[in-house]
């Protein structure tokens, strides 16, 4: 963590370009990076655990978050030494500052060392997971007219029950003679389901998912698994697109046999876990699309 920001984010920003600027090639750039990586502060392993693990990030990544006197704190660590360099890098910019500053100001660093050019891509994408849930962390806090404590997951909107269906997804057993099988992957943070599906006439009589996802993906995937069984592709189309509205145009909530998951309104304003939470419908319409597609169509 850094001291108390006495320069602001972009002021922060422009002293990092100019300090880039001064190494000739990139050979000594992530040299720099490397470095600023080993000097990271100790991150407690009891904080080394599923609930603040980064999807989205070929390497292993840990980020949390706190509230202290009216402003952000972040810590992070990487198994990764080019990543544990990008996170001194994020929390030299981000660490120690207001929600507002934060949301308002676009990390136009990326850009301005190259970060956008010479990192790999699977690095890159890294890279904006990072960001992205350091600016969620913001919009919580903003949202939350930044109450004590804060939770850097979502997780904490939800009671016990509710995250007991993460630790107990049905259907996890993959079917011998599916129909069908698709994997789904969100692209902003990472997680991924694979699905298994057997039609019998119109409607799904027997469906299987393998779930690699956050804690807000395996509660998706556990409420699909309880509910998809008798359902048709119209009426899961139709639940795909309650749920979109719902979570980005303040839409009402899912009804009838859908009603469980209307438990994700909480989880409007977290962007970054809209496509986590959406993994098994977006799956299950690319499933219905390649099964309705004529023969020989690719």
């Amino acid at each position: 963590m850094t001291e108390t920001a006495a320069k602001s984010l972009a002021e922060t920003q422009q002293e990092l370009v100019s300090a880039f600027a001064l190494f000739d090639d990139w050979a000594d750039r992530y040299a720099y990076i490397i470095d600023l990586g080993r000097k990271l502060p100790p991150f407690p392993e009891a904080w080394q655990t599923e609930e603040y693990r980064l999807h989205g990030c070929q390497s292993q990544v840990w980020l949390k978050s706190e509230w202290e006197n009216g402003r952000l704190r972040f810590h992070a660590i990487s198994d990764s030494a080019i990543v544990s360099g990008l996170i001194a890098l994020l929390l030299k910019l981000y660490d120690n500052r207001t929600p507002k500053e934060i949301l308002a100001t676009p990390p136009d660093f990326v850009a301005g060392i190259g970060l956008d050019k010479h990192l790999s891509m699977t690095r890159s994408n890294g890279l904006h997971a990072m960001l992205e849930a350091i600016r969620n962390a913001a919009a919580q806090a903003e949202l939350a007219g930044a109450r004590e404590p804060l939770a850097d997951e979502v997780l904490d909107l939800y009671d016990e029950q509710v995250m007991k269906l993460a630790a107990d997804i049905p259907r996890t057993q993959r079917l011998a003679h599916p129909d069908v099988t698709v994997t789904e992957v969100s692209r902003v943070c990472g997680s991924q389901i694979t699905i298994d599906v057997v039609m019998g006439g119109d409607r799904v009589a027997d469906y299987a998912q393998t779930v690699d996802a956050c804690q807000l993906g395996k509660v998706s995937a556990a409420l699909m698994g309880r509910t998809v069984i008798g359902k048709t592709a119209d009426e899961i189309r139709g639940a795909r697109d309650t749920m979109r509205r719902m979570l980005k145009e303040d839409g009402p909530v899912p009804e009838g046999d859908w009603a469980s998951f209307g438990i994700f309104i909480h989880a409007r304003p977290f962007k970054s876990r809209h496509g986590s939470i959406m993994l098994p419908f977006e799956a299950l319409v690319r499933a219905f699309d390649q099964m309705e597609r004529p023969a020989g169509q690719t």
